[in-house]
């Protein structure tokens, strides 16, 4: 979903948000951060991760600077809802508007780039023994 700019006049701001019932993957999502967090930005979002079935985690993002935390299980954090990866990004457009397509198109590329495959979930209870690449912002994963 997309909104702006120019839903006022004068009102150059956007939003896009960003959503998949599949989780980040946990080593992709590393390597795209930046290119998710990056610039004069927003985003604020819940996700869930493949090899922490079960978690919440929130997302929050400003000019650059990004947190990601464990809220918590999805049960008691999310009720009644379904895990899901969902930002909201919030921006700007220049005056004249330029390159807004391109930098929406960009963010749901990275977005999408940063998920787990069908395939790469279909691999059950074997992400629990990979590498934890979340502990030092997550903390240590519980099996």
């Amino acid at each position: 979903m997309f909104t702006g700019p120019g839903s006022l006049p004068g009102d150059r701001s956007w939003t896009l948000e960003l959503r998949s019932a599949l989780p980040f993957h946990p080593e992709r999502v590393l390597d795209h951060i930046e290119e998710l967090s990056a610039g004069s930005l927003r985003a604020r979002g819940v996700f869930h991760v493949a090899d922490r079935p079960g978690l919440a985690c929130l997302w929050d993002g400003a000019g650059g600077q990004l947190a990601f935390a464990d809220l918590g299980p999805w049960a008691e954090v999310c009720a009644g809802t379904k895990p899901h990866t969902r930002i909201v990004v919030v921006g700007v457009a220049d005056d004249r508007g330029l390159g807004l397509d391109r930098e929406r198109e960009r963010l749901r590329d990275v977005f999408h780039a940063a998920l787990c495959t069908p395939e790469e979930l279909a691999a059950g209870v074997e992400w629990l023994w990979r590498e934890d690449h979340l502990a030092p912002w997550l903390g240590a994963r519980s099996v």
